[in-house]
């Protein structure tokens, strides 16, 4: 038995934090990757329990159900995520729907997250339709993975919306995998508890 240093008091602190309700109120320009390849760009109005209502470029209100965005970044850096964001070509092919139920999910511990994220080791998440991103963990919460590409770009990966969850040598990290792996005891972070009673 042991522990991860650390990692209660981050969960305690950020784990359920609602980025949909951050950026909602700080009414900033976002771009949302959704299901079926379409790109839609506006500020959040309303965060509702299931959906999320926007406004777009066109002063139009959409809403949108939250398990259709596969992840969303600031809209200033709509060229540059274009270009980071890369495309898995046999992933694509397998038209993948948004998953429903979540016990049907590509589930990720949170304990496989916290080391990857304090060691800064870069990881590749490739999404259902196929789209790539490759960077580093800067925070997660219950929902979502925000994922470091560059100094001027973070995307914002839900974690309904994971296929694959690897580190760059193609590790699987994906729960049904680390369930037995437990890779986070590999981690500095980690730290054994020993029965100090003698036998």
């Amino acid at each position: 038995m042991g522990y991860l240093r650390g990692f209660n008091d981050y969960l305690s602190q950020n784990y359920n934090r609602d980025l949909f309700e951050e950026f909602k109120e700080k009414g900033i320009w976002l771009d949302f990757l959704l299901h079926g390849k379409r790109l839609v760009s506006g500020r959040i109005l309303k965060n509702l329990k299931f959906d999320i209502l926007i406004k777009n470029e066109d002063r139009e209100e959409l809403r949108i159900p939250k398990v259709y965005v596969k992840c969303f970044y600031l809209s200033k850096a709509r060229v540059e995520a274009s270009r980071a964001i890369k495309h898995d070509s046999e992933v694509e092919a397998l038209k993948l729907k948004p998953i429903l139920k979540p016990e049907k999910r590509h589930h990720i511990k949170n304990k496989t997250i916290y080391p990857l994220m304090i060691e800064r080791e870069p990881v590749r998440i490739t999404l259902l339709e196929g789209e790539v991103v490759h960077g580093i963990i800067e925070d997660f919460t219950r929902y979502d993975l925000i994922v470091k590409i560059s100094d001027s770009l973070n995307v914002i990966v839900l974690r309904h919306a994971v296929y694959r969850f690897e580190n760059e040598q193609g590790r699987n990290l994906l729960k049904s995998f680390q369930d037995e792996q437990k890779d986070w005891e590999k981690s500095p972070l980690w730290i054994e508890e020993r029965n100090n009673q003698e036998e």
